[in-house]
């Protein structure tokens, strides 16, 4: 299974203006199985912004393409919206004890948090068929709207927890914007509470960007026998990347004794893009 990571576009002012379609190009040709998006797409969440990453999406040559959130996407009481309009448009997971909800504006009724009001998460499981193989993919919304660092809601977790064990799967990966794993200015104030989730399904990896940097991490639980890995990717095509040029992660071979890593950067050149490989990781 070959996988490409994109993360942190930002359509709008913090968007590089740097030819989509030479990006849009080289992506396509690398005949990835999977495309994972973990959010940022936009900078303030406008409707405008929004379309333009839908329209660069939906150019990507891969039958499999999964997309979250990230905090930059939910500035915008109709960011929800948006995200449903033009990146996509699924039955998103709800609480399972609405009454026992911790997280601030899982539901928006106006300025105020009611359980009668707007659900406002995107939480979703998709499962592809992957080269005979089940992959199934847990998209988990960490961002809280109007800020910047993160939390997941316990009950959502649970409602998750149900899901995945009613359906048939080979292999279980998920996404999220902020890292699980390491912290930053805007961290995931609840990661112990995804850590314990990554452990109980016996998750192989998360995928994750918003602190524009690139960073794999691999954890072994000795308690419980499980050992992941975090996929953290700088950001695709934003300005502001003040430790690293824009990026994208290319997974090859995923989860395989041949497994081979790829960081490309990416620079902004006369008539087109300049890219730089490095392979980061690789078993033979």
């Amino acid at each position: 299974m070959n996988i490409i990571h994109l993360t942190d576009m930002h359509f709008g002012p913090y968007h590089w203006n740097a030819y989509s379609d030479e990006l849009l190009e080289r992506i396509n040709k690398s005949g990835a199985d999977l495309v994972i998006n973990t959010g940022d797409m936009t900078t303030d969440s406008l409707e405008n912004e929004f379309q333009q990453a839908g329209e660069f999406i939906a150019k990507i040559a891969c039958k499999n393409v999964i997309s979250i959130m990230g905090n930059h996407d939910k500035f915008s009481r109709r960011s929800h919206d948006f995200f449903r309009k033009y990146i996509h448009d699924d039955q998103f997971i709800e609480p399972r004890d609405k009454s026992k909800v911790r997280k601030r504006r899982v539901y928006m009724n106006k300025d105020i948090l009611t359980l009668e009001g707007y659900f406002y998460e995107a939480n979703y499981v998709r499962v592809f068929d992957i080269n005979n193989e089940k992959i199934m993919v847990v998209a988990l919304d960490t961002c809280v709207m109007h800020e910047h660092t993160g939390f997941v809601e316990p009950e959502i977790l649970h409602a998750i927890s149900e899901l995945i064990d009613t359906m048939p799967h080979d292999r279980i990966l998920m996404m999220t914007h902020h890292s699980v794993l390491s912290t930053d200015n805007e961290p995931l104030y609840c990661s112990n509470l995804v850590t314990d989730f990554l452990i109980k399904h016996k998750i192989e990896a998360n995928f994750c960007g918003h602190s524009h940097v690139a960073d794999i991490v691999e954890v072994k639980n000795i308690i419980h026998n499980h050992s992941y890995r975090q996929f953290m990717c700088g950001s695709m095509s934003s300005r502001t990347v003040p430790n690293e040029p824009n990026m994208y992660f290319t997974y090859e071979n995923f989860g395989t004794e041949s497994e081979k890593f790829i960081l490309t950067h990416m620079y902004p050149a006369k008539g087109g893009i300049k890219f730089v490989d490095s392979v980061i990781g690789e078993n033979t």
